[in-house]
């Protein structure tokens, strides 16, 4: 497996969406592995969602910041 260094949003974004389609993958052979599977999946997708928001405001706060320095 490829080591990952997580530097910034992005980087949690793109590793987060790797274990989830490791997860959708997987088979589960049991309800109970099958709950806990999709459980799994709702939280990273949560994770997700807010590394999303995180990266989102990062570039929206650069753009503001590099207008600024150009005033």
């Amino acid at each position: 497996m490829q080591k990952r260094y997580i530097r910034k949003p992005s980087d949690v974004r793109k590793l987060l969406s790797e274990q989830l389609n490791i997860l959708r993958e997987m088979k589960a052979k049991t309800n109970e592995d099958k709950i806990k599977r999709a459980k799994a999946i709702a939280y990273i997708s949560s994770i997700s969602l807010y590394a999303m928001r995180d990266g989102d405001l990062e570039e929206r706060l650069k753009i503001l910041e590099d207008s600024l320095k150009n005033e």
